[in-house]
């Protein structure tokens, strides 16, 4: 919602010719969206009034992947790079790291096959520091 609680006459046709309404008051530096009443952020990424725009700026700020099945984003908090997608029925494993489908499945041997194939030329977990040797 608008947070800025003055108000102001607007011309119908400078109204209608946009999408972002800007408040013309000299101390207000608020901007909304005429469609949903959003307030945007003038240093955020473009507004979407559904959010896809601002999710995938934060997953590219954040250096989060999608699932290559169904799209469903991830984040890999820790451990190795095998992901296993969340969403229902998807059944799909991916790499993190390269962000390739390694398999969509749910036969244990066949996820262990492919990932023994996929991990011959990727690495399954980071590089892990030397740890420094005690004196």
């Amino acid at each position: 919602m608008n947070s800025c609680k003055q108000s102001f006459f607007v011309d119908k046709q400078e109204y209608e010719a946009t999408n972002i309404i800007a408040c013309p008051l000299p101390r207000c530096q608020n901007s909304w969206c005429r469609s949903c009443n959003h307030l945007i952020d003038q240093n955020g990424p473009p507004h979407s009034c559904d959010g896809t725009a601002e999710l995938r700026h934060l997953m590219g700020q954040r250096g989060w992947k999608y699932c290559p099945g169904c799209q469903t984003p991830a984040e890999k908090v820790d451990g190795c790079n095998h992901m296993t997608c969340t969403s229902p029925g998807c059944n799909t494993h991916f790499c993190y790291l390269c962000g390739k489908a390694i398999v969509r499945s749910v036969k244990r041997q066949e996820i262990k096959d492919a990932l023994s194939r996929h991990y011959r030329s990727c690495r399954m977990f980071e590089d892990i520091p030397d740890l420094p040797v005690p004196p």
